[in-house]
């Protein structure tokens, strides 16, 4: 029998073991891995008509984004940062991991490339540039309509499916190669069909009948394999394959995995009026939307992603099945609206109360990156400022308000990393007298307005950036976070 001493001893060792061990038992669940840095791009690209003459104008663009090596005259405003000289060996003290985010539908554009879209890319409205493209695209249309008589009674997404070859020629495969040559992770959306590559061994009257005609040398085609296109994320790793949900937690490697699909990592579920489902020409992209039942975790060394494409960061369904499936980062790809011209609803503070909040409201979640597609299409415009956001680990005030620590026309906050700027100052540089929230606004609406369609106000060229028609900014913004894969 022990003595009292024994079992006191005893008593007390057990004490310290709970001690060290129940906090890890409740903070460091069972399977999840220590975080890891990952340094974060988050690139918040200017569309513009030019970059979609060819498939060539486009990969340039892209690829001079991320690399300024690669920046010829024309293609990048002066002062835009890169992704290439925060990579070894340009900067050995960067870390092993990172990943480059491009925004919602960067490849919009990519619907106008070549001969086909020549007469699309001199209309004056988005509407009848896609509705221009209805003859080119003639007998692709036929032929996805002899395959799915259903596209007949929706002409518009039957064209979207048409553009199966020329979207995944450049979207797909610019930022694929991207990926490839700068050995990192990437994401990048863009509206289109899942699709597989033909080549010209298996088909050749199907190639020859759906390649772009402006390539006839090239030995396969992207065909699509359902008439379903949505606005899908493609999340990419340094190898160049496209990571897609098993369904199971895990993810496969596309094409290799897949039978040669090509199906998208994630797709958007709540659509916006311009992207949904209209019987008309020229009534809207006509995508199909995903289902939220359907929407997992992409687990990666570059962060256990949930991905809210826009409009999803603001919905609860979304963001409660990503908390509990885990997720430490919201990917939220976007291409809002407008910014900065109205001030009867503030658009940063709608802003803020989507994928912000989720971020700080929600345990799991820890990081939020949110590329931002900026550049008037025609007479539709997007505006916003690109971001990186954190958990707020304290209450305490944020102090002095600067570039990086609030949106425009916002208070100081600690949940902002990094911010891309606008085309004007917010705030008032140090030494200006002091302004309050509302009259920042005052000062900002017009600015904002200037950069709309049809303002009267134009800029010297599609490079100019101030407060003048389509004077939007190019940004790349990074910085090193702490990812931690999803609990297995």
């Amino acid at each position: 029998m022990r003595s009292p001493a024994a079992r006191q001893l005893t008593t007390c060792l057990l004490a310290l073991v709970w001690l060290v061990v129940l906090p890890c038992l409740v903070l460091c669940p069972a399977g999840r891995a220590a975080a890891e840095p990952v340094r974060v791009f988050v690139v918040g690209n200017k569309q513009r008509v030019q970059d979609a003459i060819s498939v060539a104008t486009f990969r340039a663009k892209m690829f001079a984004l991320v690399d300024a090596s690669q920046r010829g005259p024309g293609l990048v405003q002066e002062g835009v940062d890169d992704v290439a000289r925060h990579l070894a060996p340009h900067d050995p003290s960067a870390p092993a991991l990172a990943v480059v985010h491009f925004p919602e539908s960067v490849g919009l554009v990519a619907g106008l490339i070549g001969t086909r879209g020549a007469a699309a890319r001199e209309a004056t409205s988005a509407t009848g540039a896609f509705a221009g493209l209805l003859s080119p695209y003639a007998d692709p249309i036929a032929y996805y309509g002899g395959v799915w008589p259903e596209l007949g009674a929706h002409p518009i997404r039957g064209l979207v499916v048409a553009l199966t070859d020329v979207l995944y020629r450049a979207v797909y495969e610019s930022f694929r190669d991207i990926a490839v040559a700068q050995r990192v992770w990437g994401s990048a959306s863009f509206d289109a069909a899942p699709a597989r590559r033909v080549d010209v061994t298996e088909d050749p009257a199907l190639v020859e009948r759906l390649r772009d005609p402006d390539e006839p040398g090239r030995t396969y085609a992207y065909v699509a394999t359902s008439p379903l296109p949505r606005n899908f994320v493609f999340l990419f790793d340094p190898q160049g394959n496209l990571l897609v949900p098993d369904g199971d937690g895990g993810l496969l490697r596309a094409p290799a995995e897949t039978g040669g699909e090509l199906p998208g990592s994630a797709a958007k579920v709540y659509l916006t009026p311009i992207e949904q489902t209209l019987d008309k020409p020229g009534g809207g992209l006509s995508l199909a939307s995903a289902s939220v039942r359907d929407l997992d975790v992409l687990d990666t060394p570059v962060g256990a992603i949930g991905v809210v494409i826009s409009r999803d960061a603001w919905m609860p369904d979304v963001n409660e099945r990503f908390d509990l499936k885990g997720a430490t980062l919201l990917l939220q790809s976007e291409a809002f609206s407008s910014w900065a011209d109205d001030l009867t609803e503030w658009a940063p503070d709608v802003s803020k109360s989507g994928g912000y909040a989720n971020l700080q409201n929600r345990g799991g979640f820890l990081y939020n990156v949110a590329p931002s597609l900026t550049g008037n299409l025609f007479d539709v415009t997007f505006d916003g400022q690109s971001a990186i956001l954190v958990k707020r680990r304290s209450k305490a005030p944020a102090g002095a308000r600067t570039p990086d620590n609030g949106p425009l026309g916002q208070l100081a906050d600690r949940g902002f990393v990094r911010l891309a700027p606008w085309v004007v100052p917010d705030p008032p540089p140090p030494g200006s007298p002091t302004r309050t929230l509302a009259e920042r606004r005052a000062d900002l609406v017009s600015p904002g307005a200037s950069l709309l369609p049809g303002s009267g106000v134009p800029c010297a060229d599609s490079l100019a950036v101030g407060p003048c028609e389509n004077g939007y900014r190019k940004a790349v913004i990074v910085a090193d976070l702490d990812l931690p894969p999803s609990p297995s």
